[in-house]
Protein backbone atom coordinates (compact mmCIF):
# COMPACT_ATOMS: atom_id res chain seq x y z
CA UNK A 1 0.00 0.00 0.00
CA UNK A 2 0.95 3.60 -0.57
CA UNK A 3 0.47 6.42 1.28
CA UNK A 4 1.18 9.72 1.25
CA UNK A 5 1.05 12.00 3.41
CA UNK A 6 2.73 16.02 4.04
CA UNK A 7 4.92 16.40 7.44
CA UNK A 8 6.85 19.68 8.16
CA UNK A 9 10.29 19.21 6.93
CA UNK A 10 12.04 20.33 10.31
CA UNK A 11 10.38 18.09 12.04
CA UNK A 12 11.28 14.90 9.75
CA UNK A 13 15.07 15.59 9.18
CA UNK A 14 14.62 15.66 13.64
CA UNK A 15 13.53 12.59 13.70
CA UNK A 16 15.64 11.08 11.09
CA UNK A 17 18.77 12.16 12.53
CA UNK A 18 17.55 11.11 15.99
CA UNK A 19 16.67 7.58 14.29
CA UNK A 20 20.45 7.47 12.56
CA UNK A 21 18.63 7.57 9.35
CA UNK A 22 17.59 9.26 6.09
CA UNK A 23 14.75 7.32 4.90
CA UNK A 24 11.74 9.25 5.45
CA UNK A 25 10.07 5.48 4.91
CA UNK A 26 11.72 3.85 7.81
CA UNK A 27 10.58 6.88 10.39
CA UNK A 28 6.85 5.70 8.98
CA UNK A 29 7.41 2.38 9.37
CA UNK A 30 8.63 2.23 13.14
CA UNK A 31 6.08 5.14 13.94
CA UNK A 32 3.49 2.80 12.57
CA UNK A 33 4.94 -0.07 14.27
CA UNK A 34 4.91 1.86 17.68
CA UNK A 35 1.44 2.55 16.78
CA UNK A 36 0.57 -0.65 15.93
CA UNK A 37 1.78 -2.17 19.63
CA UNK A 38 0.17 0.73 21.38
CA UNK A 39 -3.32 -0.27 20.13
CA UNK A 40 -2.91 -3.50 20.80
CA UNK A 41 -1.76 -2.25 24.63
CA UNK A 42 -5.08 -0.46 24.79
CA UNK A 43 -7.14 -3.57 23.87
CA UNK A 44 -5.70 -5.59 26.56
CA UNK A 45 -7.29 -2.06 29.08
CA UNK A 46 -3.45 -0.85 29.44
CA UNK A 47 -2.14 2.52 29.65
CA UNK A 48 1.10 4.05 27.24
CA UNK A 49 3.46 6.12 29.59
CA UNK A 50 6.49 7.46 30.11
CA UNK A 51 8.02 6.12 33.50
CA UNK A 52 11.26 6.13 35.22
CA UNK A 53 11.76 3.86 38.28
CA UNK A 54 8.40 3.03 38.59
CA UNK A 55 7.05 6.52 38.56
CA UNK A 56 4.80 7.77 35.69
CA UNK A 57 5.64 11.10 34.15
CA UNK A 58 2.80 11.25 31.59
CA UNK A 59 0.39 9.23 29.20
CA UNK A 60 0.02 9.40 25.79
CA UNK A 61 -3.29 10.90 24.90
CA UNK A 62 -3.90 10.13 21.20
CA UNK A 63 -7.73 10.59 20.26
CA UNK A 64 -7.36 7.98 18.03
CA UNK A 65 -6.21 5.48 20.98
CA UNK A 66 -9.05 6.15 22.60
CA UNK A 67 -11.36 4.85 20.51
CA UNK A 68 -10.01 1.78 20.72
CA UNK A 69 -11.78 -0.99 22.09
CA UNK A 70 -10.74 -3.13 25.47
CA UNK A 71 -11.44 -6.79 25.14
CA UNK A 72 -11.31 -8.15 28.86
CA UNK A 73 -12.31 -11.65 29.93
CA UNK A 74 -15.18 -10.43 31.54
CA UNK A 75 -16.85 -8.45 28.53
CA UNK A 76 -16.27 -11.23 26.65
CA UNK A 77 -18.69 -13.87 28.66
CA UNK A 78 -21.10 -10.84 28.03
CA UNK A 79 -20.67 -11.27 24.83
CA UNK A 80 -19.30 -7.27 24.15
CA UNK A 81 -16.22 -5.03 24.80
CA UNK A 82 -15.54 -2.12 27.35
CA UNK A 83 -14.23 0.77 26.11
CA UNK A 84 -12.80 3.76 28.54
CA UNK A 85 -13.41 7.21 27.70
CA UNK A 86 -11.28 10.45 27.47
CA UNK A 87 -8.50 9.85 30.01
CA UNK A 88 -8.22 6.40 30.41
CA UNK A 89 -9.35 5.83 33.67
Amino acid sequence: MELRVQIDDQFMKKLEQQLKTNKASDVARDALTLLNWAVQEKTQGRDICSAEDGEVHSRVVMPALDKVEISTPKSAARGGTERRGAGGR
